[in-house]
């Protein structure tokens, strides 16, 4: 355990950029510096990253290559982090699966974090992205020009395999949008 709470964002970021100094977080053989560089998965979900935690994982990934897996479910994270994320997401080239859900087990209308201005600027940014295979962005904005944007977005990138973004991800998921 990072203590992820107890640290943030920031540190952590640092210590996987290699920037943080040898007492920046705790070390176990899970988590010294010589081994966050093997780190393929990054699960911080329920941690209450918000806005600028997200700014942050943002910043770590535009240089990581070897993180291959993120989860920032549950995080609160709203139109600045997206648009920091989308940003990343337009260059990062490592990544395949990425989770942004809201909240599980709450209602979509209870949980909306990201409006339709951060799901555009996400749905762009994995236009370009084709190495993303796993996208979760349940749980957000989901109205008519985010859905059509999702459209556009699946068309756009036929590596992305798995797609879940609400209520009409279950005809999205159905449709192929790969033409032969």
């Amino acid at each position: 355990d990072l203590g992820l709470r107890r640290f943030g964002a920031d540190v952590l970021a640092e210590h996987f950029q290699g920037d943080g100094g040898d007492d920046a977080l705790p070390t176990s053989k899970s988590t010294t510096t010589s081994n966050a560089t093997a780190c393929e998965v990054l699960n911080l979900c329920r941690n209450g990253l918000g806005d600028d935690g997200a700014r942050s994982i943002a910043s770590l990934f535009l240089s990581n290559a070897t993180i291959t897996k993120l989860d920032l479910s549950c995080n609160g994270i709203g139109d600045v982090g997206a648009r920091a994320l989308a940003a990343m997401l337009r260059v990062n080239k490592s990544l395949r699966a990425v989770n942004l859900r809201a909240a599980y087990g709450a209602s979509s209308a209870s949980s909306c974090v990201i409006s339709e201005v951060g799901m555009l600027e996400l749905s762009a940014a994995m236009q370009v992205n084709t190495g993303i295979q796993v996208l979760d962005l349940r749980d957000h904005c989901a109205n008519p020009r985010v859905v059509t944007s999702w459209v556009h977005m699946l068309q756009h990138n036929t590596g992305l395999l798995k797609f879940n973004g609400g209520t009409p991800a279950a005809f999205l998921a159905r449709h192929d949008h790969r033409r032969d």
